[in-house]
C-alpha cells in the first residue's frame, strides 16, 4: 500500500497486539477474539448499492463481528483508524438498532478524518506520494493517474458540503493568480485535469453526498462512541503551485492538526457530541511520544500508549454477550 517498507509509522497497527497483550494479557494468536477487517481502500464505503465492492466489506465484517461475539461471549469493542473510522460510521449506520444493542459493545476511533484530507484534494492536480521518502514529486506524479480515478479521492477530500470548512483558502495556482477555496473543489478538479482525461464531476457531487449524509446522521445514538485526535502538530492545510496546477505543490504548514488531518475534523467530533451524549471526544495533546521507534503522530495514532489505555478500558468493561 505504501511505498516505503522500512516507514514504521505505517506498520503500527504491528504494535497494536503486543500494547493489547501488555494491557490486557490478551493472546497474540487471535484466540481472545481480536480480530482484523481489512478494507480496500480505493473504494467509498457506500453501503447503499449492494453491487459496490465496499458492500463486500460490510457483510463480512457483520458476520465476523456475530462469530466473534459468540464464540468470546463478549459484546464487540471496534477499533478504528483513519479511513476505518468512516467505514464504521457507514456500517453501524446501515445495522438495525436491535442488531447493535445485541452485539456492539463501543466503538473506538483514532485519527478519523471526519472533515474531509487537504492531502487528498491535491492529488487531483498533483497527486500525493504516499509519504515515499524519495523522489516525492515523481512519485506523486506517477500515482495521480491511478489516484484520480479512485472512489475515495471525492470522499476523503475536503467536503464543501460540511460547515466546518467555511470559504477556507486551500489551493492557489500562483501562475495564474486564481484561488481555490474549499467551496471552489469541483473548480479546481476541472482546472487540475489534463487533456483528454475525463471529467469527474458526477462522481465527485455523488460521493461528497454520500459523505455529506453519514456526517450529518453521526455516530447512531445507541452506540458509545469514543474519538481520539491530537491537534497542535505540523500539518499540510494549503498548497501553493509556482508552475501552475500541473506542477508539484508547496506544502503550507502550520500547528493546525495531527500531521494528517486538520481540526476541521475534530469539530465534526464536537458538534457530535454536543447533540449525542453517546459521543466522546478526547484530544491526546500536541506533544506525542516515541516508542517501538516511532512518533504517535497521525499514522502511528492507534499504537499510542493513549489510546491503548482507553481501549483497555473499553475492551475490559465490555458486557457479556
Amino acid at each position: 500500500m505504501y511505498q516505503d517498507p522500512d516507514n514504521k509509522e505505517r506498520q503500527a497497527w504491528a504494535f497494536v497486539v503486543p500494547a493489547l497483550n501488555g494491557a490486557l494479557g490478551y493472546a497474540t494468536d487471535g484466540s481472545d477474539g481480536l480480530v482484523a477487517a481489512p478494507y480496500d481502500f480505493r473504494f467509498a464505503p457506500d453501503v447503499t448499492n449492494r453491487q459496490h465492492p465496499a458492500n463486500t466489506w460490510f457483510r463480512k465484517t457483520k458476520k465476523m463481528i456475530k462469530q466473534q461475539v459468540k464464540a468470546t461471549g463478549k459484546k464487540a469493542v471496534l477499533y478504528t483508524h483513519s479511513l476505518g473510522c468512516n467505514y464504521m460510521l457507514h456500517f453501524l449506520q446501515a445495522q438495525k438498532p436491535r442488531w447493535r444493542k445485541k452485539y456492539i459493545a463501543s466503538w473506538m476511533g483514532v485519527g478519523c478524518p471526519w472533515a474531509g484530507v487537504p492531502d487528498l484534494g491535491k492529488a487531483y492536480a498533483s497527486g500525493e506520494d504516499q509519504d515515499a521518502e524519495a523522489n516525492e514529486p515523481l512519485v506523486a506524479a506517477f500515482l495521480r493517474k491511478y489516484q484520480i480515478s479512485m472512489e475515495i479521492l471525492p470522499y476523503l477530500a475536503p467536503n464543501p458540503k460540511l460547515d466546518v470548512w467555511k470559504d477556507t483558502l486551500m489551493f492557489t495556482d500562483v501562475a495564474k493568480g486564481t484561488s481555490y477555496n474549499v467551496t471552489d473543489l469541483e473548480k479546481f478538479v476541472k482546472d487540475s485535469l489534463r487533456e483528454g482525461e475525463p471529467a469527474y464531476d458526477q462522481a465527485l457531487e455523488r460521493i461528497q453526498e454520500l459523505h455529506k449524509k453519514a456526517i450529518e446522521a453521526g455516530p447512531p445514538c445507541d452506540v458509545k462512541s469514543v474519538f481520539l485526535s491530537r491537534t497542535g502538530l505540523n500539518t499540510s492545510y494549503r498548497y501553493e503551485y509556482n508552475d501552475g496546477l500541473q506542477g508539484s505543490a508547496t506544502e503550507i504548514r502550520d500547528e493546525v492538526g495531527d500531521g494528517r488531518v486538520t481540526d476541521e475534523s475534530k469539530m465534526v467530533c464536537d458538534n457530535w457530541a454536543e447533540a449525542n451524549s453517546n459521543v466522546e471526544c478526547s484530544d491526546m495533546g500536541s506533544e506525542p511520544v516515541s516508542q517501538f521507534g516511532i512518533v504517535f503522530a497521525h499514522d502511528a495514532m492507534i499504537a499510542d500508549p493513549i489510546a491503548i489505555r482507553q481501549l483497555a478500558s473499553l475492551v475490559a468493561t465490555a458486557p457479556e454477550f
